[in-house]
């Protein structure tokens, strides 16, 4: 199946981040994605600051397969729509 184009996100600490594939590719019979990420700063300081403190490059470009998960944008935001309704109701 191709999963190019299609919406993910990814919890990274207490950070959900939210993105796009835009290439896939098969290594040792695992899919990987490489992902844009949107909206992504929160992420990027908090790696810049893991690279800092380890000394080491903790920046990913692909992601195996069972790193992400897959979500429908429009279903998403109805969902967290009807939670903001219900809270400030």
């Amino acid at each position: 199946m191709n999963h190019v184009g299609r919406t993910v996100v990814q919890k990274y600490g207490s950070i959900l981040r939210f993105g796009i594939v835009m290439a896939q590719e098969e290594r040792n019979s695992w899919r990987h994605l490489r992902i844009k990420w949107v909206n992504d700063k929160n992420c990027e300081k908090a790696t810049s600051r893991r690279n800092e403190l380890t000394n080491k490059n903790h920046n990913r470009v692909w992601y195996r397969i069972d790193d992400v998960l897959f979500i429908d944008p429009d279903e998403t935001i109805s969902t967290l729509h009807k939670i903001e309704n219900y809270l400030y109701r």
